[in-house]
């Protein structure tokens, strides 16, 4: 297994910006600003990698124009509904590598 503490860090932080101030989407623009656009596909164990790839493909998928950004194009695109899906999705990779990484300082 891949150590996954600066994953368990990163996800920690995203966490806390998903709690704070504002409506969802200015919510989930901080996690992805704050910590989430440091990760890739190869920072996730294999079997939490689809659920990775979804949240940076939803906060990404959007082309930027002018100079507002891919991640400020796709969240502004979002649903209500759409962005609570992605912030569940986020809390539930939380947990889960926190699990992991939890496990892992135990052996």
């Amino acid at each position: 297994m891949n150590d996954v503490s600066y994953t368990d860090e990163k996800l920690y932080i995203a966490t806390h910006c998903l709690v704070g101030d504002g409506d969802i989407k200015d919510r989930l623009y901080n996690a992805y600003i704050s910590s989430l656009h440091v990760l890739t596909k190869n920072d996730f164990p294999e079997h939490l990698r689809q659920d990775y790839l979804y949240v940076e493909s939803m906060l990404t998928k959007v082309e930027a124009t002018g100079d507002e950004g891919n991640a400020t194009a796709s969240i502004n695109a979002l649903t209500d509904e759409e962005a609570v899906k992605i912030a569940e999705k986020i809390l539930d990779l939380a947990f889960d590598i926190a699990e992991i990484n939890a496990s892992d300082a135990q052996d």
